[in-house]
């Protein structure tokens, strides 16, 4: 890919990010952020809504997911 690139006088990052506005359907992060926010959906509802942030990060973290710190699921 980098010969290719390098003939084309593309550089390999903008390539990828070309690549990755057009390729059919969502990417994988963006399946994992839905899945995500379905879950803490869905325990929230559980829950009668009265579950803030840590307690929700300890739900989650007992139901085997791991956010790394610097990823944040927010409801928009």
């Amino acid at each position: 890919m980098r010969l290719a690139c390098r003939a084309l006088r593309v550089s390999s990052s903008s390539y990828y990010e070309w690549r990755a506005r057009h390729e059919p359907g969502p990417s994988s992060r963006d399946l994992d952020e839905a899945y995500l926010v379905n879950e803490i959906m869905a325990i929230h509802d559980h829950l009668d809504d009265s579950y803030g942030s840590p307690r929700l990060t300890h739900e989650l973290r007992g139901r085997g997911f791991c956010q790394p710190p610097a990823r944040r699921a927010t409801r928009q």
